[in-house]
């Protein structure tokens, strides 16, 4: 068996498969930092407000968490200020809805390893 952890992907299913795996990284990396602007906004004592304060402020940190995803980050900061107004948490459902058109979207996935499903409506935008 050969062990492939050092060697680079060669093939263009290994290349697009770290790519959806950089992709979610950061997509992961965006979430806590709206997560963190939540929690200031909720009044939460101990959360850490640098991410509202860049998000009201500079947009610095979310213009560097936009650039790999090739997303505008004035139009995320738009529309993080709006779901904070509005009090929408991030979800995975929200995550999926950034991949659709669609602004209200309905998503069944399995819960756990058995055959429950769990459907959920997630409003983003």
């Amino acid at each position: 068996m050969t062990d492939t952890a050092d060697t680079a992907p060669t093939t263009a299913v290994e290349l697009a498969e770290l790519a959806l795996c950089c992709a979610d990284l950061w997509l992961s990396a965006l979430r806590t930092y709206y997560s963190d602007c939540r929690s200031v906004s909720r009044g939460v004592v101990t959360a850490d407000t640098e991410a509202l304060e860049d998000l009201t402020g500079s947009g610095e940190l979310l213009a560097n968490l936009c650039r790999p995803l090739d997303v505008d980050p004035e139009t995320v900061a738009e529309l993080m200020l709006e779901a904070l107004d509005a009090g929408r948490r991030w979800t995975l459902e929200a995550t999926l809805a950034m991949k659709k058109p669609d602004s209200d979207i309905s998503v069944t996935r399995p819960v756990s390893d058995t055959q429950k499903t769990k459907t959920a409506t997630a409003d983003v935008g």
